[in-house]
């Protein structure tokens, strides 16, 4: 119970937490054939749909990104080499994501002759390089053989599975080169319509192959599938064992009942109250339960310690989840074992007696 409670929180987290961009009402289309050299009409053409708000041409789909490179940059050391993650992007990008500019500014719209040496960093790659966000902007930069300048900072955003943590990233505008994936934003409620209106657009453009797209949203939730099967399957188990504890709960209840039927019967006979009997009945089951949470608790920690180190944004493991779960345990306990005991309570004392 306390791993299936912890596990479910850990999900909930990652589905909560901020990644940086808006990944709702956005759907990654898969340029393909003749629609990469036409990316710009493309662009205009879906723009001008009823249902579309605006459209962001780039190399990457925003999930699992992994192309690594390295740079150089002004003042850097020998020590100081390290991979950073890449994109080529048009100066729409950024605000079709919500992206937040912490320093300098955007790509020049179609301003192609000067693009090439423009670079806009994460504040990931920028830490790396030894510079703060507000010092950075002018630095020089050599990528890929092409030397440059920074001329914008975004704020840290999640291109990887929340199991990694942020690494450097440098985003490039150059519109001579392909774009892979094309991302469009739709108005909300629109899901359905848009999807029509952009395989009609593209099929404008290449009529040969078929259209692939993705929902952002979903794509991501997909790379935690296997956490979510691991924490259903736990949970099934959860419930399984509890159903099983309570089938044993109330065996040992009836055996006890029936064991101390006639003691019931005198207690009664003195003037025991039923509510006496009930806690005389059950305070031994609590023990029980009190020893198994305390046995369950630091292996439940544990384990749950253990498979939060594969999360580089995690829950905190708290006491009142384990306090919390105890008392559930607890309750589920003396309700199963109260149905018996309070039976026993309110029988007829004389038949327990008669045989005496």
């Amino acid at each position: 119970m306390i791993c299936s409670f912890m596990m479910y929180r850990q999900l909930q987290f990652i589905q909560q937490k901020d990644l940086g961009f808006n990944k709702e009402q956005l759907i990654s289309v898969r340029l393909n054939g003749g629609t990469r050299g036409k990316v710009d009409l493309l662009k205009q053409d879906l723009e001008n749909q009823t249902a579309i708000v605006t459209t962001a041409p780039a190399t990457m789909s925003l999930v699992n990104v992994d192309n690594s490179a390295d740079f150089k940059w002004e003042g850097m050391k020998e020590s100081d080499v390290f991979l950073a993650t890449q994109a080529n992007i048009d100066p729409s990008f950024i605000p079709t994501l919500g992206m937040q500019l912490m320093n300098g500014s955007n790509f020049p719209p179609q301003n192609v002759t000067d693009t090439f040496n423009n670079y806009i960093l994460n504040e990931t790659a920028v830490k790396r390089m030894g510079y703060s966000v507000d010092n950075v902007i002018g630095k020089k930069v050599t990528f890929w053989g092409g030397a440059g300048s920074v001329i914008g900072v975004v704020k840290d955003f999640h291109f990887k599975s929340l199991n990694a943590g942020i690494e450097p990233f440098i985003f490039r505008y150059q519109p001579w080169a392909p774009y892979f994936n094309l991302l469009v934003k739709t108005e909300a409620g629109k899901t359905a319509e848009a999807i029509q209106q952009i395989q009609k657009v593209y099929k404008k453009y290449d009529n040969e192959t078929p259209m692939e797209f993705s929902f952002v949203d979903e794509a991501i939730n997909e790379l935690y599938k296997n956490d979510k099967r691991t924490a259903t399957i736990i949970a099934l188990f959860a419930g399984l064992t509890i159903f099983v504890g309570c089938l044993g709960l109330f065996g040992l209840a009836v055996f006890s009942a029936e064991q101390r039927i006639k003691e019931i019967g005198i207690r009664k006979v003195l003037g025991a109250s039923v509510p006496h009997i009930v806690q005389l009945l059950s305070k031994d089951f609590v023990k029980l339960v009190l020893v198994s949470i305390l046995i369950a608790s630091p292996v439940a920690y544990y384990a749950m310690h253990k498979w939060l180190q594969d999360y580089a944004y995690r829950i905190n493991i708290e006491w009142w989840i384990f306090a919390l779960v105890g008392f559930i345990a607890l309750l589920i306990a003396l309700l199963t074992v109260s149905f018996q005991a309070v039976k026993a309570a309110v029988a007829n004392p004389v038949k327990s007696l008669r045989t005496e």
